[in-house]
């Protein structure tokens, strides 16, 4: 590397053979030629002490071919992949209490079937991600920190209709505080949201007349949970520990921009015990836990948008232990 920048590269070439010569108790199986080739490279630009970037990009093509051994009807289809992807990542950290990150990915994958009997399975699918981090000191003792992501892929069928291809949507925000109240309470918090809608494409209804296909969604699915964790040392010799923590999900049918509920669940952990590490006299030692667990889940299915709303479901159970150890 030289002047604030470096670069990185690797070029592969892999060829591997494989026979399988029974399969499904048959008479005979099938052997695989694999011939892998890529190409990746890395750039990374550090313009100040505050500023870092780096570039990644690749490409790679998996060429498969098959030969029957003995009597075999149904060898896999030959077929090519192909690989294109890069990804771009930048970071400011302006001050010791802030840092933050900016990332971006695009791929592009093929899947290239060679008989003309098989091609309607033949797929080129596109992905594009990007997501933003950041951690904040707001006190000595406590500190905040988010990522953020989205992400989508388009899956298209090369030889189908346009109503054949699909799109798969995905948000996510992970939030974390972390605190030190005194230095015998630790707090962790954590809160996780993921909303993820999925669907295909069909005309408009009244429809257009330019020939093309719109996203139409046909379900969507959220989660969200909140954990917690805390820790309490009074003493060396006893910790106490609770991690409580909730989680909800829901998935939802669309029909004609409708939401019709699926299936919604919740769930509640409780875990929590103290730990006891006390020294008698100057050859013996006392140790031991004493820890509860609680579980807590109910969940309800739809069937034609009448709930059908299960019993809740608990365990609850105590897990102690005590021994005394002396040295002679």
């Amino acid at each position: 590397g030289f002047g604030g920048w470096s670069l990185d590269g690797s070029i592969n070439g892999t060829l591997s053979s494989t026979e399988y010569p029974r399969r499904g108790g048959s008479a005979g199986g099938y052997g695989e030629d694999l011939d892998t080739r890529s190409l990746d490279g890395t750039r990374s630009w550090n313009p100040s002490q505050r500023v870092t970037m780096k570039a990644q990009g690749g490409v790679s093509l998996t060429r498969s071919r098959y030969y029957i051994l003995g009597t075999y009807l149904n060898p896999p289809v030959p077929r090519d992949q192909d690989r294109q992807n890069y990804r771009l990542d930048g970071s400011y950290s302006p001050s010791q209490r802030f840092k933050t990150g900016l990332g971006l990915e695009v791929s592009r994958f093929l899947f290239v079937n060679i008989p003309a009997a098989s091609t309607a399975a033949n797929t080129e699918t596109r992905t594009y991600r990007s997501d933003w981090t950041w951690t904040f000191q707001i006190l000595p003792g406590l500190t905040a920190n988010q990522r953020n992501q989205v992400s989508a892929d388009y899956v298209y069928y090369t030889f189908l209709p346009s109503t054949s291809d699909r799109l798969s949507l995905d948000y996510f925000t992970h939030t974390q505080l972390s605190a030190a109240i005194t230095p015998r309470l630790q707090l962790n918090l954590t809160h996780d949201h993921r909303y993820q809608p999925t669907g295909g494409y069909a005309p408009l209804d009244p429809p257009l007349d330019d020939g093309n296909s719109y996203f139409s969604q046909v379900d969507e699915n959220v989660t969200s949970s909140i954990r917690a964790g805390i820790t309490y040392t009074p003493t060396q010799a006893l910790s106490i520990t609770i991690t409580p923590d909730f989680s909800s999900s829901q998935r939802q049918s669309i029909s004609e921009g409708v939401a019709v509920p699926q299936r919604e669940s919740r769930n509640l952990n409780f875990t929590g015990g103290a730990n006891l590490n006390l020294p008698v006299g100057r050859r013996g030692q006392l140790t031991g836990t004493l820890s509860r667990s609680f579980r807590s889940d109910r969940s309800t299915t739809y069937v034609s948008g009448v709930p059908d709303i299960r019993p809740v479901s608990e365990i609850d159970y105590w897990v102690g232990h005590l021994e005394f150890s002396w040295s002679l």
